[in-house]
Formats: structure tokens, C-alpha cells, sequence
């Protein structure tokens, strides 16, 4: 019972720091019918009480096959916003609903540009803005800070008027090889419909990147 009362004080206390989590859907009013039918969407959590203007995109996992929204998704945005930052979580096309790279990376190209654009309306620090990403949205994170000068919307005829780079990237156990034995072969096999395989090169142009590694036992 102790343990159940504390575990409320704590739901009260988190819920405190946020208000209502509002749904934007990213791709809405394109001009091509079937790309303003995506349901890529961000949700947002801002923080309640005093901001540090700081923003993360979060990037939930799942092999680029589903998205583990809730605890690498809704839970890490509940924490971030009761350190003060505004969470952003992506909701991103995914292998079961028939999608393959590119679409994962335009999407998150196209959460950066939303979150840059209207940085005055969240009240954050356009040059704050960062993603964290688990996983598959590890890589995800990483592609968009390695690959950040390449466009993948221009196919879509969207030409941003911001900078792609994030100004950080956090990458929590990520994928970032797909040869050898440590691939991901659910990954891989996900990417590989594009008949394309996407390695991540770490190097100098991805500054204040940390990378969390796990280890399986």
C-alpha cells in the first residue's frame, strides 16, 4: 500500500510540471493529396511552470518496424519537461504500415523544421533544439545529424528555409552498422526494401553527440 501511495505522489508530482499533450500532424495541407493523408505527427508536452527554452525531439525505436512510443516515447517526454525542456514526441512512418527509407528520415527532417519554424510559438530557443532518439530512433537521430546538409524532402518538393542540424544528439543504445555480426537484422531487412542500407560514419561534423551503449549479457 506504502509503495502504491508513493507511486500516486509521483504520478501527481510529474503531471504537475505538464500540461495537456497536443498532436500536430506534420504533413498536413501538402499539396500532394497522399503525402497531407500521413499520419506523422509530434506530440508535444511543455513544461507547466518556468522553461530552460530548451526543445529535444524524441525518437522512439521499435526496428523501424513499430514505435515504442510509451516508455521511449511518452515517459522520457514527462521527465525531460520536468527539467524544463519541451519534448517533442515523433511519431514516425514504420515498416508494418508498408513504409521504407527515406520516409523515417523525412519525416524527422520535416519534426525539424516544424519545431524550428514555430520556436516562438513553443516559446524555446531555436537554436536549442535537439533529438534523442532509442534504438532504431538512435539511428534515426543519428542519420539526421550525420546527413543533416542532405534534403530527403526535396523528392516531396519541400525546401526548408531553416538549418536541419540539431544542435545535439543524444543516441541511446543505437544501431549504427548494419554489416557484420553486430547488424540488426530486423533493421536491415526493414531498410532493405528501398534496396538501400544506411551506415552511420560518426565524425567532426556531428558535434555534442552522446552515445549510450548497452551491452546484452
Amino acid at each position: 500500500m506504502f509503495k502504491r501511495i508513493l507511486c500516486c505522489i509521483a504520478a501527481i508530482l510529474i503531471c504537475s510540471f505538464i500540461v495537456d499533450a497536443q498532436e500536430i500532424r506534420l504533413w498536413k495541407g501538402h499539396l500532394v493529396r497522399k503525402v497531407a493523408k500521413w499520419k506523422t505527427s509530434l506530440t508535444v508536452f511543455a513544461p507547466k511552470g518556468e522553461s530552460n527554452k530548451g526543445a529535444l525531439i524524441i525518437c522512439p525505436g521499435g526496428s523501424y518496424r513499430y514505435l515504442g512510443k510509451d516508455m521511449e516515447g511518452y515517459k522520457v517526454a514527462k521527465k525531460l519537461v520536468k527539467d524544463g525542456f519541451t519534448a517533442f514526441v515523433l511519431k514516425y512512418k514504420v515498416g508494418l504500415d508498408g513504409y521504407h527509407y527515406p520516409s523515417m528520415i523525412q519525416d524527422l527532417q520535416r519534426a525539424i523544421e516544424y519545431v524550428k519554424e514555430n520556436a516562438d510559438v513553443y516559446q524555446i530557443d531555436s537554436s536549442d533544439i535537439g533529438i534523442i532518439g532509442f534504438s532504431a530512433g538512435g539511428h534515426l537521430a543519428g542519420t539526421a545529424a550525420e546527413y543533416y546538409n542532405e534534403n530527403f524532402m526535396s523528392s516531396l518538393e519541400i525546401y526548408p528555409t531553416v538549418s536541419l542540424k540539431p544542435a545535439y544528439t543524444v543516441l541511446m543504445y543505437p544501431v549504427i552498422t548494419m554489416t557484420g555480426k553486430y547488424t540488426h537484422k530486423k533493421l536491415k531487412k526493414t531498410c532493405l526494401g528501398a534496396g538501400m542500407i544506411l551506415i552511420l560514419k560518426i565524425n567532426c561534423r556531428c558535434k555534442k553527440m552522446y552515445i549510450k551503449i548497452c551491452r546484452r549479457y
